[in-house]
């Protein structure tokens, strides 16, 4: 996806929660989901350059062990919803079309890894939007 598309994205999850945009109390690097169905997009920001994520989904989320900078935010069972790789400002983007379908209001939390340092980390919890 090209850096603009990422920004605007990023700018709707910040600026726009009436559009689905939704975050948690899970401490780590900032996440958001927008969108909704077919149309539901995962922004991670803050990520290590070109770090390396896998998406995860439950259906609550519950403060678990810490992984790295961050912690497990997400219950078992948990669902792998797919990977993402950082661009060069730390910016994940997953769009979940084509992905195992989690129910709506399920939720979602990047694991990542920086592949150049070994650092690892997880980003703070959303929620997945209805529709």
């Amino acid at each position: 996806m090209p850096p603009r598309s990422s920004f605007a994205l990023l700018a709707l999850a910040v600026v726009a929660p009436s559009l689905g945009a939704t975050g948690s109390y899970c401490p780590g690097t900032p996440l958001a989901c927008v969108g909704a169905g077919s149309q539901t997009f995962v922004v991670a920001v803050g990520l290590p350059p070109r770090a390396l994520g896998v998406l995860v989904s439950s259906h609550e989320a519950q403060l678990g062990p810490v992984f790295g900078s961050g912690r497990w935010c997400v219950a078992d069972p948990r669902v792998r919803l797919g990977t993402a790789c950082a661009d060069e400002d730390g910016t994940a983007v997953v769009r979940l079309e084509g992905r195992p379908h989690p129910r709506a209001g399920s939720m979602v939390q990047v694991l990542w890894r920086d592949r150049f340092s070994g650092m690892t980390g997880a980003t703070s919890v959303a929620h997945l939007p209805g529709g």
